[in-house]
């Protein structure tokens, strides 16, 4: 259901619908990854460990290790294979021996990366420790049963899809937010987030029914998701607001896109017997480092207050953070 998401004209900071929780999380939603896994059929092991897909092709899933030997590349037999050209076909392998695992890199194109730092050869992997791959890819390593069953009940949890959009939800959109900014750390690569709010959406709904609110939305995520990057991620966060995160894109690119995504919506219209029932958008643009150094919260924080801004000036615009 299409439920209104009304910003007033004038008023103060909380009047803005919270995107955040009392305690400062994503509605307390700690870890979001898509419930997915592989099933190896192979000896049983000592150990229990996981992979967890944080940034890249495939992310949000999980995958169980227990083999041996499990090969990560882009080859057709690799027991973790990933899609991008940047990693190599072979690029690394993680072995189990007794009760420890090790990394070792197979003297790939782009390097292997154990938290942050290029490893040579056999390297022993801790519960915890971050895996990059080549210049996109990120996995988390983990290896504990208490964590299995958290893991798991949080990925049937939060890391599904919106029903009626397609959009990932707004939980999903904690564990990627700052899986990115670790990613954005490690490269020094720069990482935006747009925040954007279906403009009269109640008056829609009150005026022309739910139904053809719920068409507003999908009519907006459409043009959204036909707009944005590959490696872009469109969320919905609550009633008609959405939030597309933008890894490696800096200020200047992520105020293209907001001002493409705008026109883009305001050219659309969703067919009533009353006639076009027609629509805009106002969008909000906080950008890492710039706006907020080191915390996923307060750069969704300052994306909302930059379209609480954009709702002030008027509605149908497009406000970014340092403007502020």
């Amino acid at each position: 259901m299409g439920t209104g998401s009304e910003w007033p004209t004038t008023g103060r900071m909380t009047d803005v619908p919270s995107l955040i929780d009392d305690e400062g999380d994503f509605d307390g939603t700690k870890t979001s990854l898509r419930a997915a896994r592989t099933d190896y059929a192979a000896p049983r092991v000592q150990l229990r460990p996981f992979l967890l897909v944080l940034a890249g092709p495939h992310a949000g899933q999980t995958y169980r290790l227990e083999h041996a030997e499990t090969l990560i590349g882009r080859w057709h037999g690799a027991g973790l294979k990933f899609d991008d050209d940047n990693l190599s076909r072979k690029h690394a392998k993680i072995t189990i021996q007794g009760a420890k695992l090790f990394v070792e890199d197979l003297k790939s194109a782009n390097g292997t990366l154990v938290n942050g730092l290029a490893i040579e050869g056999k390297q022993p992997l801790n519960d915890g420790d971050q895996l990059t791959l080549g210049s996109t890819v990120l996995l988390k390593f983990t290896s504990t049963d208490k964590q299995e069953a958290a893991f798991r009940q949080s990925l049937r949890e939060a890391g599904s899809r919106d029903e009626l959009t397609g959009a990932w939800n707004k939980a999903s959109l904690a564990t990627r937010l700052a899986a990115e900014i670790e990613v954005a750390k490690q490269r020094s690569t720069p990482l935006s987030l747009i925040v954007l709010d279906v403009d009269h959406l109640e008056s829609v709904n009150k005026t022309f029914g739910e139904a053809t609110g719920d068409k507003v939305l999908i009519k907006v995520a459409s043009a959204v998701t036909y707009s944005i990057g590959q490696d872009d991620i469109l969320t919905r966060l609550v009633g008609g607001t959405f939030a597309v995160l933008c890894p490696r894109v800096d200020a200047v690119g992520a105020r293209a896109l907001a001002d493409r995504l705008r026109e883009l919506v305001a050219a659309r219209a969703v067919e009533h017997p009353r006639g076009p029932v027609a629509f805009t958008v106002s969008l909000g643009i906080a950008t890492f480092p710039e706006s907020a150094p080191d915390s996923p919260e307060r750069l969704l924080a300052e994306a909302a207050a930059a379209l609480y801004q954009a709702k002030e000036l008027g509605r149908n615009r497009v406000v970014l953070s340092p403007e502020r």
